[in-house]
């Protein structure tokens, strides 16, 4: 079993889990982030906190005015992670994987497609999106120099004033040691988030950088060892797509990503707690200039 991992991920898709698939909190924080950028002016505040009165006097009055560039375009989804594919009408996912399009895509209709293509070269002309969204898709493209282009490509596509929301996986200042993870695996309630702590682990010994094949390897050995049984077999299973990758992740430091970032556009990071290692799974939330 050799190549990309993604075409038979499809198959353990459903036994993921936090933090590796966004849990609700950070669902609803995506979704009060993408109206930030289509409602001007409105109060980022949870749709469902706002009284029915109220909601029905913002539709009137958005109804009323002007359509900016941003509220028509659609929106552009890095990979085809359903829940956040089920927060645009109008959207547009692009995955490199066709395994990931047939086996994990809810189906295209009248507003929403998925098409197969790469990141670093998306098959778009400029400015065609009010918005986009990504999750972890910045930790599968590994090295800055490919992070750079898909950010220049990002700038590229977005309207002035457009919005992007990603969730990344960052790995901390002070890395873990891989010995220290192992023996603390029980502290983890998820095998996931252990998971990642290894990833990150592994990343801080190479430049932010760890093969899939290599963490598989150290997992295999971990399972074999007996540090996985606290944790739930189903979950474990996981790891088998993971044999004979041929992929690498990138677990960048928040220093690093804010380095890569282009001069057409800003940042700011977002915490959303809730969830398990979530101060390692921050919401970058990026701005083109514009109107």
């Amino acid at each position: 079993m050799s190549g990309s991992h993604w075409d038979r991920y499809r198959e353990h898709w459903a036994r993921l889990g936090p933090p590796l698939r966004p849990p609700p909190v950070v669902v609803r924080a995506y979704r009060r982030l993408l109206r930030g950028a289509m409602d001007r002016g409105a109060p980022e505040r949870p749709e469902q906190a706002l009284p029915s009165r109220e909601l029905a006097s913002r539709s009137e009055q958005a109804s009323r005015a002007p359509r900016s560039a941003a509220l028509v375009r659609p929106t552009l989804l890095y990979g085809v992670t359903p829940e956040l594919a089920a927060l645009r009408e109008s959207l547009i996912a692009l995955d490199g994987s066709a395994g990931m399009i047939e086996g994990v895509w809810q189906g295209d209709t009248e507003a929403r497609s998925a098409r197969h293509g790469d990141w670093l070269s998306p098959p778009f002309v400029p400015m065609t999106f009010g918005a986009a969204l990504g999750d972890g898709a910045l930790n599968v493209v590994p090295g800055s120099a490919a992070r750079r282009v898909l950010l220049t490509q990002l700038e590229r596509l977005l309207v002035p004033g457009g919005r992007a929301v990603f969730r990344v996986f960052v790995r901390p200042v002070a890395p873990e040691t891989l010995a220290a993870v192992l023996e603390t695996a029980a502290e983890n309630q998820s095998f996931h988030a252990f998971k990642w702590r290894v990833a990150m682990a592994l990343a801080s010994e190479a430049l932010g950088e760890v093969a899939v094949s290599r963490l598989y390897e150290v997992l295999r050995r971990a399972e074999v060892q007996g540090h996985l049984r606290c944790f739930d077999p189903e979950a474990v299973t996981t790891l088998a797509a993971y044999r004979g990758s041929s992929d690498v992740y990138g677990f960048p430091t928040e220093s690093e990503l804010a380095a890569e970032l282009p001069r057409g556009l800003t940042a700011r990071w977002l915490r959303v707690r809730g969830y398990e290692l979530a101060e390692r799974c921050p919401l970058w939330v990026i701005c083109k200039a514009g109107a």
